[in-house]
């Protein structure tokens, strides 16, 4: 039978079983060894992300934060009295440093008593050189000068001692600012360790950590709860509801041709055969070394809630889509490895023509080139002709 080839649109799918998962799912565990105080929720309560679901108690944690924060208290007094000390020493240079500037103004003073003195004792001597007063008198002026020397000599040895003490005010407000120093840093000690402390409170109270459901409850006022392990069974449970995933498995001859955004129908037994439409959103790009398929991700929105985690359903992914291509049915098409061909019917004689082949969908497939509408093909057992061959097309026999 020959004849021409047809143009009609072909759609490529894969139709897979498929499971409905929450978005997010987690598992709330303690990290404290405590007594349950109250549960705030129960199975099927919806929650707010932070809210308050358990409230544990251990006297012990909130005995030790109390201690810290009166620890750091103290610290926090001593820093002040450290202060207060530094500020003292701050003063007490002052005043030292006056009395240095008041010692050298009276040595100042001083040596004017001196140079006025040397210079009377000089005009009194040259006057008793010359008879015109008594040697007396000469000795009363050198001792007055004398006497201002001694003066210089005492005012000397007082600026000394005022800058002494000066270096010793110093040295006692250098040591008073370590002491700043050293009460500050006690300070911050003290707020790390009531932030420790109080973090490790913080987990006396267990919050949901998104909005979701409470799908599980394993726990009851008064129950002893250890952090979790491995094995440990979980207080609560908390599920996301607004959102669903379904995962699809696509086996391997056709997981390359999954795109990000390719159009699902979900067919959900369980709601009578109700139809989801969504989109391809991820795939997990690596095949299952097991199954030798691909995890296909659709994500759906949830917020009417009438999808649940858990429940199984009929994924139909469409692969690819061909408008209107032409197309020739299988018994048409002859492949050979990566080469494909069909026979034309040329003059009453099979002619060999090589075609590049697309998609296949049922017993159609996709011509991309090689031969156009205007051609007449030898449509069956194209597998048994040779090139060349002479064909007799027999008419289709007419429907009684």
């Amino acid at each position: 039978m020959a004849g021409n080839p047809v143009r009609k649109p072909l759609t490529l799918t894969t139709t897979q079983p498929a499971r409905v998962e929450s978005l997010q799912r987690t598992p709330i565990h303690s990290k404290l060894a405590a007594y349950v105080a109250e549960v705030l929720v129960d199975y099927g309560d919806r929650v707010k992300k932070d809210q308050l679901l358990v409230k544990l108690k251990a006297p012990e944690i909130d005995a030790d934060v109390n201690q810290r924060r009166a620890l750091l208290e103290q610290s926090r007094a001593e820093h002040a009295q450290a202060l207060a000390g530094a500020k003292a020493a701050e003063s007490v240079i002052i005043t030292a440093r006056s009395k240095v500037a008041q010692a050298e103004a009276g040595t100042a003073r001083v040596q004017a008593d001196i140079d006025r003195w040397q210079s009377e004792f000089t005009r009194i001597q040259q006057l008793a050189t010359s008879g015109s007063i008594n040697r007396q008198l000469v000795d009363e002026t050198q001792q007055k000068y004398r006497a201002a020397e001694a003066s210089l000599k005492e005012a000397l040895a007082a600026i000394d001692a005022a800058k002494a003490t000066e270096a010793q005010a110093q040295a006692e407000a250098s040591r008073a600012a370590a002491d700043v120093d050293a009460a500050k840093a006690r300070v911050r000690v003290a707020e790390a360790n009531i932030a420790q402390a109080e973090a490790i409170q913080s987990y006396l109270t267990i919050t949901a950590p998104f909005d979701g459901v409470v799908t599980d409850r394993k726990v009851d006022p008064g129950h002893f709860v250890q952090p979790a392990s491995s094995n440990s069974v979980p207080l609560l449970a908390v599920t996301q509801a607004d959102k669903m995933r379904v995962f699809v498995a696509v086996p391997e001859m056709e997981a390359a041709q999954v795109d990000l955004g390719d159009p699902v129908s979900i067919d959900i037994q369980s709601l009578g055969g109700a139809e989801v439409k969504g989109k391809v959103t991820r795939t997990g790009f690596a095949l299952d070394p097991g199954s030798r398929a691909l995890e296909t991700i659709i994500d759906l929105d949830n917020r009417d809630g009438r999808l649940r985690p858990g429940l199984y359903a009929t994924a139909k992914i469409i692969l690819a889509e061909r408008p209107g291509p032409i197309t020739l049915p299988t018994a048409a098409v002859v492949r050979q490895e990566k080469e494909a061909h069909c026979y034309r019917l040329v003059s009453g004689k099979a002619a060999k023509t090589p075609i590049q082949l697309g998609i296949k969908v049922g017993d159609d497939w996709e011509v991309v080139s090689g031969i156009s509408e205007s051609d007449t093909v030898i449509l069956n057992k194209a597998a048994a002709l040779k090139d060349g061959q002479s064909v007799e097309v027999l008419k289709p026999q007419a429907k009684k």
